[in-house]
Order: C-alpha cells, then sequence, then structure tokens
C-alpha cells in the first residue's frame, strides 16, 4: 500500500498569536540559504545562463520554432509550446536527479532534508506500487487533463504573447515579466495550496500528492487531475496572461524551464546548496518545503515565503528551525 497521507493540520491559536517576527524569519531563512556560499557562485553563473541564453538567441530560437506556420491558432501554439518546453524540462531535470538517486553517493547523501531513508530502501515493493500509481496519475494529467483544457487556453482565453523573432524585449524587460511570472505563480499557488489543505478539498483531493512523505523530485506532478489542472497549471500560467502582449514566448518558456527545477528541487528530499531558485533572501528552500510533507502544517508557498510569513502559516516551521540551529533536535522531521 503507499504511504498514509498525514491528515491536513490546523494551527493553534498560539502559532497565530505568536508569529516569529520577520528579522528572525530572514536571518533563519538566509542561514539555509548561503550556507555553503561558495557553491551560489557556480550556481549564479547557471542561473545567469539559463537567463541570459535564451534571450540572447530569441531570434533563432522563434525562426527555428516557426510558430506562424503551425496548423493551428496562435493561442494554441503558444500553449503547445509552453506544455512541450515543460515535458523536456521535467525529463531533464528528474534525470538529472535520478542519476543522484542510483549513484547513492555519499557527496549527495549529506545533504539530504532528513536521516529517513528513502521510499525504495523501506520497501522495494511498496516502491514499485506507489512510483506506478505516480505514472498512472502522470499520464492522466498529461494525456488527458492537458487536452481538456489546451482549447481553453488556446481559443477561449488564449495567450496572447509576442512570438516573432525582432520582437524580443530588453533583457531587463525580459527579467522583469519573469519575475512578474514568479509573483502571479506564487500567489494563486500559495491560496490554492492553502485551500486544498483544508478538510474536504484535501480528503477528495491534495490527499494524493502526500502519498509521499519521504519527497523525490519526481513526485513533484504527482496530483489529482483537479490539483494538476488549477494549483499547477493555472497558477503558471496566470503570469502569462498578466503580462499579455508585452512578453515574449521565449521569455515564457524561461519561466517554465524554473518552475519547474525549483518543484523538483522543493521535492528532490536534497537541500543542495547550489540550487539556483533559491538565491535572494526569502526564497523557499527544498527543507522548507520538505517540512510540509513531513509535518502537513504550513509552508504553502513555492518561490518565496512572502505570503506564508504574511499569513503566519510558517511559524512551525521556523521554530523548528531556530531549536535545529540551537541544536535542540526535532523529532518531528530529522528522525524516523
Amino acid at each position: 500500500m503507499p504511504e498514509t497521507a498525514h491528515k491536513p493540520a490546523e494551527k493553534t491559536p498560539t502559532e497565530v498569536q505568536k508569529p516569529i517576527s520577520l528579522g528572525s524569519q530572514l536571518k533563519l531563512n538566509c542561514s539555509e540559504i548561503y550556507r555553503n556560499f561558495t557553491y551560489k557562485i557556480p550556481a549564479l553563473a547557471l542561473l545567469s545562463a539559463i537567463l541570459w541564453v535564451p534571450h540572447y538567441y530569441a531570434s533563432e530560437i522563434t525562426s527555428f520554432m516557426r510558430m506562424e506556420s503551425w496548423p493551428m491558432s496562435s493561442g494554441f501554439a503558444q500553449a503547445t509550446a509552453i506544455h512541450v518546453v515543460f515535458l523536456l524540462a521535467y525529463v531533464i531535470v528528474n534525470g538529472l536527479y535520478f542519476v543522484a538517486y542510483n549513484l547513492n553517493h555519499p557527496f549527495f547523501e549529506q545533504y539530504k532534508c532528513t536521516n529517513r531513508p528513502w521510499p525504495w530502501q523501506v520497501s522495494q515493493k511498496r516502491w514499485i506500487k506507489l512510483r506506478n500509481r505516480l505514472i498512472k496519475f502522470f499520464a492522466i494529467n498529461v494525456g488527458l487533463m492537458v487536452p481538456l483544457y489546451m482549447p481553453i487556453i488556446g481559443y477561449l482565453y488564449p495567450l496572447s504573447m509576442k512570438t516573432g523573432p525582432t520582437e524580443m524585449p530588453g533583457f531587463a524587460t525580459h527579467l522583469f515579466h519573469i519575475f512578474v511570472m514568479m509573483a502571479c505563480e506564487d500567489f494563486f499557488f500559495y491560496w490554492i495550496h492553502r485551500a486544498a489543505h483544508t478538510k474536504f478539498l484535501y480528503k477528495h483531493v491534495h490527499y494524493v500528492h502526500h502519498e509521499y512523505i519521504q519527497n523525490v523530485s519526481i513526485c513533484a506532478t504527482y496530483a489529482h487531475p483537479l490539483e494538476f489542472v488549477f494549483a499547477d497549471a493555472f497558477a503558471t500560467l496566470s503570469g502569462m496572461y498578466v503580462c499579455g502582449s508585452y512578453c515574449h514566448i521565449v521569455t515564457a518558456m524561461v519561466f517554465v524551464m524554473l518552475r519547474i527545477i525549483e518543484t523538483s528541487e522543493a521535492h528532490s528530499g536534497y537541500e543542495f546548496p547550489w540550487s539556483i531558485t533559491n538565491m535572494l533572501p526569502f526564497s523557499v528552500t527544498s527543507d522548507y518545503h520538505d517540512h510540509h510533507h513531513h509535518t502537513n502544517k504550513g509552508n504553502f508557498s513555492t518561490f518565496f515565503l512572502f505570503w506564508d510569513s504574511i499569513c503566519s502559516t510558517n511559524n512551525i516551521y521556523f521554530k523548528y528551525l531556530a531549536k535545529m540551529r540551537s541544536g535542540v533536535k526535532s523529532s518531528t522531521v530529522k528522525t524516523e
């Protein structure tokens, strides 16, 4: 049987009334992000390449794609391109994590978020069942749900981004649009994810995702079809609608790549110091989301922890982190 998912947990009045100060949160968050600062230098170089290279070669990329010749509407073609990038990024990023898991090398294992064994180390039979369920839900989501909502974003409410080889805006505008997409995704995902932890939605929808208690990267997209559509697809696409015709399709592709990298990192079970999606203060770390899966309390955000901090839904995590930093280990997460 799959690992039993946690029941949705409610915050106590004390947790709401006594939030950890924003300054303390920032200090603890930065201690996680910059613990091994040396690794952030190559990570910054990689992130810069992901942001700059597609922008520099936007003309060549769009000329190669020739979207104007696709036998479909412009909105449908844009939606198709976005989902192709999603699939490619998902395969490549998880392929890299697959290598790390199979190597089981001490260099990688030292960065595990917890000391729990990996699911396949606990029970190979149970892991195979859980893996097969993941494949089934992934096939349903990609093979059924995507074709169902594609006509909506392709025709009814079509994406209207620029696609021409000479229409790419300046690099600063490119970065700004990516930030807007991150902010929109963060906003909608936070509130949808938080709603998914209410009793009814958790029982009937969100429990699927929480069958993975010990995270592995491929479980990032392991979700009930309704959650896949609203929490994953809608939240990710929302910023593209906000930016609209001011934005270029290549910018949206870069954002989708970053989103796949971020969610794969968050569900990887590793807190690698060379992570490229938590370079800035108040960024969400892998340990931050891993704590959510282990305790089922708070930590609903994706890229940034602002909404969690504003709504006091990350108090338990920062209290735990403060104890860890002071040398008091928590049996909730770090031990069986």
